[in-house]
This record gives structure tokens, C-alpha cells and sequence, in this order.
């Protein structure tokens, strides 16, 4: 059953238009360099004296003219212009309904790929008309974004999202709710901290949470370095150092000296 989409882009008047895959801002722009510095090496005798075939570079030049000149957007007239802003909204409107959000893509929770796939099959003529007539209504943006549709993508957390996605999300507090919390920074009432300092463990809920007791870590040490003196020796510039710098010097001598000291 036609949408109102159809009928306003079979209209006689924008149809031609909306066939075109035409060029953005930034993309014209590069072309046209390209194509002019063609033209500067074509014209240049010198540098054409370096070409070894100019007429065919020539020839391929026009062809990316024409190619150029068919994809920049025209002139709309006002009657144009009023039919694809029509079309523009209604299109983005389509495009939007059924879109999955942020956290589904990110999570995947299960059926994600069957309703993305679907949705592409479904809205996919209408993502491509927004995109050309958002190209159509402003032919000399430079924002690197006017047909990215992500920016209409919605937010929509779930319960379901968080405990069923093959990705689970991580909630996290912020500084303002660890200052608020009732338990503090550490999630203990001051009588459980008390009590898991003195018996380094507590209960709750059934549950039993002890104290992780972790050896300190090592103080850095005065080491001094060793180098091998042996000539040619492929450690001779990279020399032993650290708490195991020594039995490593050892070692080194017993393996390729002999377990010499170097004279």
C-alpha cells in the first residue's frame, strides 16, 4: 500500500532528483581539485613533456567532469524545494520508527540481530530518500554529519537490556552518589567496617564478606647494575639490574662464558 512518502516522491517534478547519489560538500571539493590539478599538469609544457600519455590522462579527465558535473545537487525551485522538505520529514519520521537504540546495538540482548536486520530491509528506501534530500536542501553544508542518522538514534535502558544481553551494562555510581549514599564510598555501615577491621570478616544477608589481606608491595631497592665485559657479548650494552640482577649476571656467565668472570 503506497505510503505518503511514495506519493510525494513519485511526483513528477522531484522524482528525477531523488535517483542521483550526489556528492557531498567536502566530497566536490576534493574532485574539483583533483580535476584541476590535471588540468594545471596538462597545460604546463614541462611537466606534460614528463606525461607518457596525455591524451589518454585528457580523456579521463573529461570523464570525471562529466561524472562530477552529473552528481552536484541543482538549483530547487521554490515548488521543489516545498515537496522535498516535505519528503525530508516525513522520510526522518519513518526512519526513526522502529529504530533500535544505543544500549540494544551496544548489549545485544536476545532477538538484536533479527530486528536490525529486519528494520534495514523495511526503512531502508526511506533512509536513502532522507539522505539525498538532505543533501538536495543543503548543497554546501560541511557538516561531516548531515545524512548520518546515528544522531537520531534514541536511549532507552531496560531492566530486560541489562539482565538478559549478551553484553550485561555495568552501573557504575557517580562522585555525587558515592557522597550521598547512606554507606558511603566503601558500601560498609562504621560498626561492619569496625567489625571487619577486628575479625576480618562480616555477615550480611546470609552472605559472608571477608577482608582481602594483600602483601604489601615491594619497597624499590638501591640496585646496582651489572654489565658484561666480555667483548662482543650481545648483552655487552644492555646491562643486569633489579632484585634479580645479579643470579641473572650469573646465570648469563655460566651459559655463554663458562662461568668466567671477564678479565
Amino acid at each position: 500500500m503506497p505510503t505518503a512518502i511514495d506519493a510525494i516522491a513519485t511526483d513528477p517534478e522531484i522524482a528525477p532528483l531523488l535517483a542521483v547519489n550526489y556528492l557531498r560538500f567536502h566530497q566536490r571539493k576534493e574532485r574539483q581539485r583533483e580535476i584541476e590539478d590535471v588540468e594545471r599538469v596538462l597545460s604546463d609544457p614541462l611537466e606534460r613533456k614528463n606525461l607518457s600519455n596525455p591524451g589518454r590522462l585528457r580523456q579521463q579527465n573529461e570523464e570525471r567532469k562529466r561524472a562530477y558535473h552529473s552528481q552536484v545537487p541543482p538549483k530547487l525551485t521554490a515548488s521543489q524545494r516545498d515537496k522535498i522538505e516535505r519528503l525530508n520529514r516525513e522520510a526522518l519520521a519513518s526512519a526513526k520508527e522502529g529504530m533500535l537504540s544505543a544500549e540494544e546495538l551496544r548489549h545485544k540482548p536476545p532477538g538484536t540481530p533479527d530486528r536490525l536486520r529486519s528494520y534495514e530491509r523495511a526503512k531502508k528506501p526511506h533512509i536513502l530518500i532522507w539522505k539525498r534530500s538532505q543533501i538536495l536542501l543543503h548543497p554546501d553544508s560541511e557538516d561531516r554529519d548531515l545524512c548520518n542518522l546515528e544522531k537520531f538514534r534514541p536511549s532507552r535502558p531496560t531492566v530486560d537490556l541489562l539482565a538478559n544481553a549478551d553484553l550485561p551494562a555495568i552501573h557504575a555510581m557517580s562522585p555525587q552518589a558515592k557522597e550521598n549514599w547512606p554507606l558511603g564510598a566503601t558500601g560498609f555501615s562504621e560498626a561492619e567496617m569496625r567489625e571487619l577491621e577486628m575479625k576480618g570478616q562480616i555477615t550480611r544477608n546470609g552472605f559472608v564478606i571477608k577482608k582481602v589481606r594483600a602483601r604489601a608491595l615491594r619497597k624499590p631497592g638501591n640496585y646496582k647494575s651489572i654489565e658484561c665485559k666480555h667483548a662482543g657479548c650481545e648483552r655487552h650494552d644492555r646491562p643486569f639490574t633489579g632484585p634479580m640482577g645479579s643470579a641473572q649476571y650469573r646465570q648469563h656467565l655460566k651459559r655463554k662464558h663458562g662461568g668466567l668472570e671477564a678479565a
